[in-house]
């Protein structure tokens, strides 16, 4: 049986949470991400690891496996680490200071961009070409042109699904893929994939000009 936790593992937990420290001192303390592979009866929850020279950043539900994404770059899993772990303390913040609706994703968004700005070097440049994010751009250009106070109404959220309380509409690119996902209460109800960036992108303006 497999080591839970290699010695690569060990240094990519102190690096991320070397950069939690540094950024957040409150996001380090309350870190969710689990440094270890998933292997293990009923285990839940969000794993990073190193296994044979590719990192994989994996979320399970009592043993069943949600999603997984592997990388041989470790900025790349640096980076989605850094991802999941702010987006959930800014989520949590948001709601203990009372926003409620689109506001709570106006507050999330603002102080991400706040705390990644912090962060900088080549994890910044991570974020700024991660396909999601130009995904968001492009949508973002097309939907002002249309009317600039729609955009303000975020009837699109630009982040996996997996975050937060997964209620609302989702889009975003995973492993060459792009989704719209739409998900009530907890609970994904339709899913839509494409490989074609500009047909999410209609699919998204379709939605921000109907609502």
């Amino acid at each position: 049986m497999k080591e839970l936790i290699n010695d690569k593992t060990k240094d990519l937990e102190n690096y991320v949470k070397s950069i939690l420290l540094k950024v957040e001192r409150k996001i380090y303390k309350k870190a969710i991400i689990k440094f270890q592979n998933e292997k293990g009866e009923g285990l839940s929850g969000i794993f990073a690891y190193e296994d044979e020279g590719q990192y994989y950043f994996v979320n399970c539900d009592r043993g069943d496996i949600l999603s997984k994404r592997v990388t041989n770059d470790i900025n790349e899993i640096i980076y989605w680490c850094l991802d999941q772990e702010i987006y959930v303390f800014t989520f949590r913040n948001a709601i203990k200071k009372g926003y409620k609706g689109k506001k709570i994703y106006k507050a999330i968004r603002k102080r991400e961009e706040k705390i990644f700005s912090i962060v900088g070097g080549e994890i910044l440049n991570k974020r700024n070409n991660c396909k999601t994010k130009i995904l968001e751009h492009r949508v973002k250009v097309e939907v002002v042109k249309i009317n600039p106070k729609i955009w303000e109404e975020e009837s699109v959220r630009f982040y996996d699904e997996i975050k937060g309380s997964r209620d609302g509409i989702f889009a975003y690119e995973r492993e060459g893929q792009y989704y719209l996902v739409k998900a009530e209460r907890g609970k994904v109800y339709e899913i839509r994939e494409a490989i074609d960036i500009n047909e999410i992108i209609d699919w998204c303006l379709h939605i921000y000009t109907r609502y």
